[in-house]
């Protein structure tokens, strides 16, 4: 403690003869303010430290200043190192002045003025402020603030390698996260689409097989109905020749052996014998025999068939017939008698 002159009159280490009247806390605190000093070096020991004065006060009058020396070594360790961790990431405190009062290079303390580079000049110009800076060849950020009752200014750096690589780690494990998630995504869409398109590609499947068959069954019905419009001609041809042996002989005679065989069986046809229908009702009233007008046999045509690849087989038996009249005069009939045999 000092009177108003500025001698000590008290204090915790014994007798001092010192006197501190040309200091500026004790100026300031006869003026009554309570007052926080610049952090300036000690004249015994040369450590930095801060003077906290309050003014003693006798009927309104400053009749002396209570003052305390803070070794700024101690407040730096206990409440600014601890967030350093070496040359990484470290807080520094900045006096008004602009020296630095705190820093992990212990031998800057007190030595460097923050204003004699070009990046401090910024820092003292603004209460607060965010700069990336070069010291000591490497790029650094940093973030320092003033505070209003002590004008001091604390800051904080950090290597911009450190942060680019925490960049390039959230980056790579955001790329990692996204290649994942399209993935699974890729894999519930496909998921999604096969169990859609599945049933589809049945349908597909089942309708190209039918359409298949179909195809198919049309090459053969077209195939068939080629067939049979072929045997279909050759039939008619085959009847128009039937026709032209009618239209050339007139009353055809020639049969086959077959149906002259059973003639010549049954030959007078007595049992035959049979009321004709057609003359039931004449003034005659004629019965008539059947008799075989004439058995001779056209060798060249001994039987007229057509037989095709598809296997339709007919014969034309014809022979030419009398009946005689036995009874009266009548006319005799003659008519000529055709069998088609399928």
């Amino acid at each position: 403690m000092a009177n108003e002159k500025g001698e000590i009159v008290s204090s915790s280490e014994g007798e001092k003869k010192e006197n501190v009247y040309e200091q500026e806390f004790f100026q300031k605190a006869l003026k009554g303010e309570s007052v926080i000093s610049d952090v300036f070096s000690s004249p015994l020991t040369q450590k930095p430290v801060f003077v906290i004065s309050y003014p003693i006060k006798e009927n309104e009058r400053v009749a002396g200043v209570f003052f305390g020396i803070a070794d700024m070594g101690y407040f730096s360790r206990k409440y600014i190192d601890s967030i350093s961790d070496g040359q990484k990431v470290y807080a520094y405190m900045i006096t008004r002045k602009g020296l630095l009062a705190s820093h992990p290079d212990k031998s800057l303390i007190m030595k460097l003025n923050i204003n004699d580079l070009d990046f401090g000049r910024e820092i003292m110009s603004e209460d607060q402020t965010l700069i990336i800076y070069n010291f000591k060849e490497v790029k650094r950020l940093g973030a320092v603030r003033k505070n209003p009752d002590t004008g001091w200014r604390v800051g904080v750096s950090v290597k911009m390698s450190d942060i680019m690589a925490s960049v390039l780690f959230l980056r790579k494990m955001n790329f990692s996260i996204a290649f994942i998630l399209v993935i699974l995504i890729t894999s519930v869409i496909h998921f999604i689409v096969k169990s859609v398109v599945k049933p589809v590609n049945h349908v597909i499947a089942g309708l190209t097989e039918s359409s298949e068959r179909v195809a198919s069954a049309s090459e053969q019905v077209g195939s068939a109905s080629q067939k049979l419009a072929q045997t279909s001609s050759e039939e008619a041809a085959s009847f128009e020749e039937v026709q032209v042996l009618f239209d050339d002989n007139g009353a055809f005679v020639r049969f086959t052996p077959h149906l002259r065989d059973g003639l010549e069986e049954g030959e007078g046809w007595g049992p035959w014998y049979k009321q004709t229908e057609g003359f039931s009702n004449e003034p005659w009233d004629a019965q008539y025999d059947i008799r075989v007008a004439d058995l001779e046999i056209a060798s060249d045509w001994p039987r007229y068939h057509y037989d095709s690849s598809i296997e339709h087989r007919f014969v034309v038996e014809c022979i030419y017939l009398k009946w005689v009249n036995t009874t009266g005069p009548a006319e005799d009939i003659e008519v000529t008698v055709c069998m088609i045999h399928c």
